[in-house]
This record gives structure tokens, C-alpha cells and sequence, in this order.
């Protein structure tokens, strides 16, 4: 049954519906009641808001128990801890296998018989130990003749240089240059006089006196010299003592005796004089004569390509005067020299391969093989032993790039081996090789 209201909201909307024929007869019109959509929508909100309830209960039922959770958390229990400076231990780990930290393969240079090999497999051996000797008389023979060839080349240099030398034309004595006949671009020929030297300042006399007197003399010791006919007189001074005796008439023994005195310019090789000495005079007058006087002869064939002197000059015993240049000389010189300079390395080879003949340990170790024995026969390049240096040992590890730069030289290592179960040993880092490998 419908209340009043809806029964008159019925009639109303069937009186308001249009008297068109075509008009689709409603519901109502036919006697039924409306739809009851108004109700559904009103269940469905009811369901939001209940929903809507429970979330918001959701919500403060977690917030309380957090709540809850961190009171109970700021009630809990603390240990106190002062923090202190320290260092972390990164450890990598690496396995591989242990090396001889050196080992030599010794290997023969030469081919030869084996005199002596005085060492076993085993045996502990120093460094540059004789290992092998090696019958090397061949050799010796080739060193002997190399000796030599050295030699020769060597005294046919020393010829070239002389040669040279001869090339320098030197004053025998020392005077003034009285009389030059060369200059510079002169051909010269070899005996051809180019100068005379006199030492006219400085006059020399000798006389004889009786052997029993002259042995007394000495050298340096004072003279006077008288000149005949003037009989002035002039200190000299005794500058030769003659060793050989000579005879005069009567069987008298005497001895000659040189005296050096200062030309005033009075003395002339055609003066004679006396000579008195300590109190004793000399048995017969002397004749004076220069000091010295000579000529200089060139004693090869050249050129004068320089002249350090002029007429008048004052010059010394072994004074250059002249240089000549002679093209066949100075060849002569290289090609000497040449020789020279390729029988030294010829020698020098020939040592130096002699050295080979006596075979060394290159380093300090142990024996691990040895091939060959004393009586042996060898050949160029044949193994002749093995030395390992087994004092300490190498191990190469491969580590990764990203942990490869915590590793450093001198870092401790701690080593275990399968062959020493239990047992650590410890070692050091000695190198980081800066090159990568791809495995």
C-alpha cells in the first residue's frame, strides 16, 4: 500500500501525461509501482561511510602503537663507547706457485774440450766460481801472434813519429842566429844547411895541467884567465874536468881542463891566454873558441810551412826554429796509427775471448743439473748447467684492478705451502708491476 503523499504524486503524473496516442503508457499508468532506485543509492553511501570509519580506526590504531613503540624505545638500556683513531685490515688472498728468487742457465760461449769441471749436482757454489775450464791452447796462439802484430804496428808508428820530429828543425846549442837562409813556402832538402848558430858572449879556452894538480879541481870552481900579450886578466870559471891522461915530453902526465869566461869583446877565436887556478897555472897557453858554434841541417826533405826565428835572434839548445810539412810523412803517421789502433782491438778480442774459455757461476747458488763433465767435448751455445739462488723465493700472485692499489713494496705477506701444512711463512712485497694482464 503507498501513503498518501506517493498515491497523489501517482494520479498527478497520470493526469500530466500527454493525450498523444503515441505516448508509451508508464508504469504507473498501468498500475505498478515506481523503482526502488532511490534505495540502492542510499545503501551504497551508507557502505562508503562505514569505510571511510574504518580507515580513519586504521589510522590512529597505527599512529598510537608507533607512538607507543618509540616511548618504549627511548626507555631501552646503552652502552657508552669513546671513539678511537684505528686501522682496518683489507686482507687478499692469492695462490700460485714459488720460484728461485734467481736461477741461471749456463750456457757455453765456445766450443772445446773440458779439462775440469770441479763441482757435483747439489753443490753450493759462489759467485764467479770457476765452473769449467776449457782447453784454450788454440787460442793462445792466435793472443801470441796478435802480441805481435801490435808490437810491429807499434814500432812502425814510433818510426812515422820520428820522422815527423825530424820535420821540426831544432838548435843544437845555444847562441845567436847568425845566418838564416830559409822562409816560409822554401822547399828544403834533406842535409840542406837553413841556419848557423854562434854563442859568441861566452868564450871557451882549454889547457893542460899536471894530473896530480887537475885531480883537485872541480867544477864551477873559479879561474883567472890572463890574455897574452896584454896580459889582462878576466874571471872564468872551470866548466870541464878532462878523465883521459895525456904524455907530454919528459913523461909528464896531464889532463885538459875547460874554462868559460865572458867575451868583453876583446876575445877572438884566434886569442890565446893563460889560465890560473887555485895558485896553479896551466903548462901551456890555450887557444880560445866560442862557446858554441854550429849549423842546422834539415834532416828531412819538405816545406817550410813556419819560421819562428830571424837573423839575430837568441835562442836555446833544442829550440824549434823551423817547421817543414811533408804530405808523405803525415800519411805515413795515420796509416801507422791505424795499424796501431786495430792490432790493440784485434788483441783485445782475442783476451776478451780468452776469458770465455774459463766458464763462472754468474750468481751465488745451488747446482740443480750439470750436463756436461770434465773430458767432454762442447759446442757454441750448449747448456752446460743450471745454478738456482735458493736463499729466498719468489711467488708472482695475480690480483685484481680494483684491489691492486692497496698494494704496495714493503708490505708483510703471510705464506702457507701445500708441502708444509700448518706452517706460515713470511715474506715481503718487492715489486707492483704497473702493467695489467687480462685473464
Amino acid at each position: 500500500p503507498m501513503r498518501q503523499s506517493e498515491k497523489d504524486e501517482t494520479r498527478k503524473t497520470v493526469a500530466e501525461a500527454p493525450e498523444d496516442g503515441n505516448a508509451q503508457e508508464t508504469p504507473a499508468m498501468q498500475g505498478y509501482a515506481a523503482p526502488e532506485e532511490p534505495r540502492k543509492r542510499s545503501r551504497k553511501g551508507w557502505i562508503i561511510g562505514v569505510c571511510i570509519l574504518l580507515v580513519i580506526a586504521g589510522v590512529l590504531v597505527v599512529g598510537r602503537v608507533m607512538r607507543l613503540q618509540r616511548r618504549a624505545a627511548g626507555t631501552r638500556a646503552y652502552t657508552p663507547y669513546t671513539v678511537r683513531r684505528g686501522d682496518i685490515t683489507v686482507t687478499l688472498s692469492g695462490s700460485g706457485t714459488l720460484e728461485p728468487a734467481d736461477s741461471y742457465t749456463v750456457t757455453s760461449l765456445i766450443s772445446g774440450d773440458i779439462l775440469s769441471a770441479p763441482f757435483e749436482e747439489g753443490d753450493i757454489v759462489g759467485k764467479d766460481q770457476v765452473l769449467y775450464e776449457v782447453d784454450s791452447s788454440d787460442l793462445e796462439s792466435g793472443i801470441k801472434q796478435a802480441e805481435n802484430n801490435l808490437k810491429d804496428s807499434e814500432n812502425k808508428l814510433g818510426s812515422a813519429l820520428k820522422q815527423l820530429d825530424s820535420l821540426k828543425l831544432t838548435a843544437d846549442g845555444t847562441g845567436s842566429v847568425i845566418e838564416l837562409s830559409i822562409e816560409e813556402g822554401d822547399t828544403v832538402q834533406a842535409g840542406q844547411t837553413i841556419a848557423a848558430i854562434r854563442d859568441s858572449d861566452t868564450m871557451r879556452i882549454t889547457v893542460l895541467f899536471q894530473k896530480a894538480v887537475a885531480e883537485n879541481f872541480y867544477e864551477g870552481q873559479d879561474a883567472v884567465v890572463t890574455l897574452g900579450g896584454t896580459y889582462e886578466s878576466y874571471n872564468g870559471t872551470v866548466t870541464k874536468i878532462g878523465t883521459a891522461d895525456h904524455i907530454l915530453t919528459g913523461n909528464v902526465i896531464v889532463r885538459e881542463i875547460t874554462v868559460d869566461v865572458a867575451n868583453p869583446g876583446a876575445f877572438s877565436p884566434s886569442s890565446t891566454a893563460y889560465v890560473t887556478i887555485g895558485g896553479s897555472s896551466g903548462l901551456q897557453n890555450g887557444t880560445f873558441h866560442y862557446k858554441y858554434e854550429g849549423d842546422v841541417l834539415a834532416a828531412s826533405s819538405g816545406t817550410v810551412s813556419k819560421v819562428n826565428v830571424s837573423e839575430g835572434s837568441r835562442v836555446t839548445k833544442g829550440q824549434v826554429l823551423a817547421v817543414l810539412k811533408n804530405d808523405s810523412v803525415d800519411q805515413q803517421i795515420q796509416s801507422a796509427r791505424s795499424a796501431v789502433e786495430s792490432a790493440k782491438l784485434a788483441l783485445e778480442t782475442q783476451q776478451k775471448k780468452l776469458a770465455e774459455y774459463t766458464v763462472r757461476s754468474p750468481i751465488a747458488g745451488t747446482i740443480v743439473e750439470k750436463i756436461y763433465k770434465e773430458g767432454d767435448t762442447l759446442k757454441a751455445g750448449e747448456i752446460l748447467c743450471t745454478v738456482f739462488h735458493l736463499s729466498h723465493l719468489s711467488l708472482v700472485l695475480n690480483v685484481d684492478e680494483l684491489d691492486i692499489k692497496k698494494v704496495r713494496p714493503g708490505q708483510t705477506v703471510t705464506l702457507t705451502a701445500d708441502a708444509a701444512k700448518g706452517t706460515e711463512y713470511t715474506g715481503t712485497v718487492s715489486k707492483v708491476n704497473i702493467k695489467g694482464t687480462t685473464l
